[in-house]
């Protein structure tokens, strides 16, 4: 992609995050989005057909970006199932701001259900071969807990400002997983 194509997308991205902080996207306006890194209209339109054009292809890129790190990360093992925290917080971390935008007030909630989507369809792979002892029903209530409360301490440190590392988050998420369901193992 030439410079400065790349660049101009970067500034209306940015722009996008301000106006998202503030707004909803059905008030954000091309006028608002192009007075705001002064260009024409007619320059957004080369980029995009609308507003919510622009917003639908910033979230797929964010999506195939999330798609790569999940598929890359290793295969867990019985000790330690999770092994997708550590590269979906690293993620986050590279997209703190724009997360913190999509989980505020006038975000997309329908991003992170699509979001779940590539996690879950990982996760329950990666699980089937390390869990064959567990129904699909199991795995999917495992799934459903183990990303419900993921995504509220993500939600919490991205929100908060990202005072542990990615690192270190994900071993916390992790070991908080384990022992519960160490737990639930030890009790039935």
């Amino acid at each position: 992609m030439d410079r400065r194509v790349a660049r101009t997308r970067k500034q209306l991205r940015e722009a996008l995050i301000e106006l998202l902080k503030v707004k909803s996207v059905q008030d954000i306006t091309v006028c608002e989005l192009a007075d705001k890194v002064e260009i024409s209209r007619g320059t957004f339109y080369l980029h995009y057909k609308n507003v919510f054009d622009m917003l639908e292809t910033v979230e797929q890129e964010l999506l195939d970006r999330l798609t790569a790190a999940v598929r890359e990360a290793p295969m867990g093992t019985r000790e330690r199932p999770f092994s997708m925290l550590l590269p979906c917080y690293r993620f986050f971390a590279e997209e703190a701001e724009m997360a913190a935008v999509l989980m505020g007030a006038y975000g997309d909630s329908g991003f992170f259900r699509r979001a779940a989507k590539i996690i879950k369809a990982r996760s329950l792979s990666d699980w089937k071969v390390l869990f064959p002892e567990l129904t699909p029903q199991e795995t999917e209530y495992l799934f459903a807990f183990i990303f419900g409360g993921s995504l509220h301490m993500l939600e919490g440190w991205v929100t908060g400002g990202q005072k542990d590392s990615p690192e270190k988050m994900a071993e916390y998420t992790h070991r908080l997983v384990a022992d519960g369901i160490a737990l639930y193992g030890a009790r039935a």
